[in-house]
């Protein structure tokens, strides 16, 4: 018996686990009830696979939704998407459960750019150094081409990122203002990483720079703004 895996798939998969796993037991930090927090993850995971699929097709032309692929900002975007709506739906505090839920986002993409590695999707320029990657058999990569690993780079920058903010989330209260600052390093990071890859070249500005860029500007407008409630509220108070 021949029993066939797809470590793409399978890694992505773990990814979305981990993410629904942060959130069903962060959400106790905020006294939330275990059906609450089941209805949470049941949503964002929604928002996660179904929002991840339909940007791939729209990115690739695939509009096939098993075989599309997934789309990292798809997740993102479906996620607080559907985050949103499950607030406006149960009236519970948007800024907290958007606390939560964007917080694993950079461990479940440094998760599936372990699974972009076995596949070769997403590969790097090339690069005939030092941890340099040639496919043989890849369908995405072309083969026999010294390859820069840029999912590698992607994982571990990602995952410093998560350990980074996560420190501090767990002994500082992770507030509005916090979120765009992490959406925004979040975004720079990977904007930055683009030009490691392959689909860079001749393509400085895809749609993968075109949603950063966008995900950074909306962040940073979203904090001057509440920057500037806060201080309309202290001079308010006469603080």
């Amino acid at each position: 018996m021949h029993i066939t895996t797809n470590l793409y798939a399978w890694c992505f998969i773990a990814g979305i686990a981990l993410n629904l796993l942060f959130v069903f037991f962060e959400t106790r930090r905020y006294n939330m009830a275990q059906l609450q927090s089941f209805g949470l993850v049941v949503f964002e995971g929604m928002g996660m696979i179904f929002g991840a699929k339909l940007l791939a097709c729209f990115q690739t032309g695939n509009y096939n939704l098993l075989t599309a692929g997934f789309s990292s900002y798809g997740g993102l975007i479906g996620a607080l998407f559907m985050v949103w709506l499950y607030s406006v739906l149960f009236k519970t505090n948007l800024a907290a459960l958007m606390c939560i839920a964007i917080m694993p986002m950079s461990l479940t993409y440094a998760v599936g750019k372990l699974g972009c590695f076995t596949a070769g999707c997403c590969y790097g320029i090339p690069y005939d150094g030092f941890m340099s990657v040639i496919y043989d058999s890849s369908k995405a990569a072309p083969k026999d081409t010294a390859l820069f690993p840029v999912q590698l780079a992607e994982a571990v920058v990602f995952l410093m990122l998560f350990a980074a903010f996560y420190l501090f989330y767990k002994t500082h209260p992770f507030t509005a203002k916090h979120i765009c600052v992490y959406v925004m390093t979040l975004s720079a990071a990977k904007s930055a990483l683009y030009y490691l890859r392959d689909e860079s070249i001749g393509s400085p500005l895809g749609s993968h720079q075109i949603i950063c860029i966008a995900l950074f500007v909306i962040s940073l407008g979203a904090f001057i703004y509440l920057e500037r409630v806060k201080n309309r509220e202290q001079l308010q108070a006469g603080i």
